[in-house]
């Protein structure tokens, strides 16, 4: 009920600011339409202008992701314009606080270097193809060469669309505050309100991505955070990538997406965790932060949990200093043993360990492993095969990769065990590799599931056609002494397209007899005249003739179904 008021009040809120604005236009349709058609264009109008004279690339990317974003939401909202008016009205109304925006600070590089606005980062989501976007505060002059700790923040249920987390956070107010932060804050789209899964998960792994690969940061101090739905991606996030974070916290969050009674917690046992909740929250009671804590304990991890006894859901700003505080104590380690359990087949390992997922064996397999000097010990659950990158690439390695396929974009850093020379690899207490470090493969490898589905029903297809070749592809003897030079006699059937395919093709010359018999009720008798000595090149080409396939022996020929023995 908490959230239909919020929802009511803000509809009400934002159709009063349009109507002050312009009090003599009514809220209608085509009044909308003409404001939002307007709107769009100035700002593209004063994207364009600035986008020949951007000092920095990031600006250049930032404008043009602005250009896109307001042009891809104005045309879906377009379409349906006259059915969701309410749409119309809040894209006006941040469009108008964007526009506006781009007439201060907000049209200023220094502006982003400062830290004083997010930078938007658009991209083409690999999965789907759907343009979606994070945002991006750098820190207070911004020192490309420097490494700075990582903030990733996700953020609780929206009832509104992008558009306005994008002009209140990135374009409100006439000049943005001076910023102090030392570090990357990252606040994560999602697709809005996906609980951070299927096609918010797949904006989590581009953004993901997109910053490693463009940003120098500090690898050792990357950390999650999230508020309630982003609690719940935060934790599952965690869980699944737990390779990468340094800390993380959680905020008013639940487990709905990785559930406490799987044991999944074993496989954030090493990361420290803040769980923060408000006593009085009625959205997610507060026992949860308990049964957050309990599962985490029940692998030796101690999390640091704050009961805030007048809080409610929403969190405060004076708890959010602390929080941040505590993050930044924190840098990634690299526990041993490590310990991974699948609880999504998109994230089958972690550490430079994949296994490979069969959801006929079991959908959440497991390993454990132990790394004692040069020597790898693994204990894996639930699998028949798995891959190992016992350490950095090799140049074998990296040359056969130059010469593999684009499969698409790659959105995982490589992880691997940090090993160096020769290494001995135990799996399940068997030794099953001695050597040099590389990417090493071992029982049924890691062809995931999807890929395997795909192989079994090409071999079933293929399977398929060799038992109709052998059911329809007749073999065709040389009869008896037959010497084509002198003269013979082939017999065979056909239909009739192909009896008038016959007599259309082949010359009326003395020679060969070939004689035809459907159904035994249509009978004649066509000549034709080979060019030949052998009796196979009399097949070939009257294979050739009927334009048909055909496999041949020494003295056989195998015609396809058009074309079947007597």
């Amino acid at each position: 009920m908490k959230f239909v008021a919020l929802f009511m009040t803000c509809t009400f809120v934002i159709a009063g600011w349009c109507a002050e604005e312009k009090k003599d236009e009514p809220i209608d349709a085509p009044t909308i339409q003409r404001q939002g058609d307007e709107l769009t264009a100035s700002v593209i109008k004063k994207v364009n202008a600035l986008l020949p004279h951007s000092p920095h690339q990031l600006f250049t990317a930032h404008l043009k992701s602005l250009r896109t974003m307001v042009q891809v939401e104005w045309a879906t909202i377009t379409l349906n314009l006259e059915k969701d008016l309410r749409a119309g009205i809040v894209f006006v109304k941040n469009t108008k606080i964007i526009d506006d925006g781009l007439n201060g600070d907000a049209a200023k590089w220094e502006t982003y270097a400062q830290g004083r606005r997010p930078l938007i980062r658009g991209f083409m989501a690999h999965h789907d193809r759907v343009f979606s976007f994070y945002q991006l505060r750098l820190p207070a002059n911004w020192d490309p060469s420097k490494e700075y700790p990582t903030v990733f923040y996700l953020h609780g249920y929206t009832p509104n669309p992008y558009m306005t987390w994008l002009a209140h956070y990135g374009f409100r107010g006439a000049e943005a505050p001076a910023s102090s932060n030392q570090y990357f804050n990252i606040g994560i789209w999602g697709r809005g309100n996906t609980s951070y899964r299927y096609a918010g998960e797949v904006d989590l792994d581009n953004a993901v991505y997109d910053f490693q690969q463009n940003f120098k940061h500090d690898k050792d101090r990357v950390y999650l955070t999230g508020h309630s739905m982003g609690s719940f991606g935060s934790w599952a996030y965690a869980i699944d990538r737990p390779d990468i974070w340094a800390a993380m916290s959680i905020w008013s969050g639940a487990d709905g997406l990785a559930p406490l009674g799987t044991g999944l917690a074993q496989n954030i046992a090493h990361i420290p965790v803040r769980i923060w909740h408000g006593a009085k929250d009625m959205s997610v009671t507060v026992e949860m932060a308990d049964r957050f804590a309990t599962a985490l304990q029940n692998f030796g991890n101690k999390p640091t949990l704050v009961i805030d006894p007048n809080g409610g859901h929403m969190v405060s700003k004076d708890a959010r200093g602390p929080n941040k505080e505590w993050l930044f104590q924190h840098k990634r380690q690299k526990p041993n043993p490590l310990r991974f359990k699948v609880a999504n087949a998109r994230y089958p390992g972690a550490w430079g360990i994949t296994l490979r997922v069969d959801p006929s064996i079991d959908s959440h397999p497991s390993y454990i492993c132990h790394v004692d000097g040069n020597n790898v010990h693994i204990t894996t659950k639930g699998t028949n095969g798995l891959k190992i990158n016992l350490g950095a690439k090799t140049a074998e390695e990296i040359e056969a990769e130059k010469k593999k396929k684009y499969r698409g974009p790659q959105l995982y850093e490589r992880q691997d065990l940090g090993l160096s020379g020769d290494v001995k690899v135990y799996w399940n207490g068997l030794l099953s590799y001695e050597g040099p470090v590389k990417e090493l493969s071992l029982g049924e490898g890691i062809k995931k599931t999807w890929h395997k589905a795909r192989e079994e029903k090409q071999a079933k297809l293929a399977a398929a056609e060799a038992k109709r070749i052998k059911k329809t592809y007749r073999k065709i003897e040389a009869p008896e002494k037959m010497q084509p030079q002198k003269g013979g006699n082939l017999r065979m059937r056909f239909d009739d397209a192909e009896r008038e395919m016959l007599f259309q093709s082949l010359s009326r010359n003395s020679g060969y007899y070939l004689y035809f018999n459907k159904h035994a009720q249509l009978k004649g008798r066509i000549t034709m005249s080979f060019n030949a000595k052998t009796w196979e090149e009399v097949l070939k080409q009257l294979a050739e003739h009927l334009n048909l396939k055909a496999k041949f022996t020494k003295d056989s020929v195998f015609f396809d179904q058009k074309v079947q023995g007597n």
